[in-house]
């Protein structure tokens, strides 16, 4: 599993980030993107979402 926090530079680095999750997904691995700010302004959503996805 990869964990991508995400803040304003992916703005700029969209077809890099693309090209990058393309590969990730190749290998097999299952991608969780959150916002900065989600992950700043609720913790507890961002963690249950990462609980959910291993199960």
């Amino acid at each position: 599993m990869v964990i991508e926090a995400d803040g304003p530079i992916h703005d700029f680095k969209k077809e890099y980030d693309k090209n990058r999750e393309d590969v990730l997904i190749s290998l097999g691995l299952k991608i969780l993107r959150f916002d900065n700010s989600g992950i700043l302004n609720n913790m507890p959503a961002v963690l249950e979402k990462i609980r959910e996805s291993l199960s």
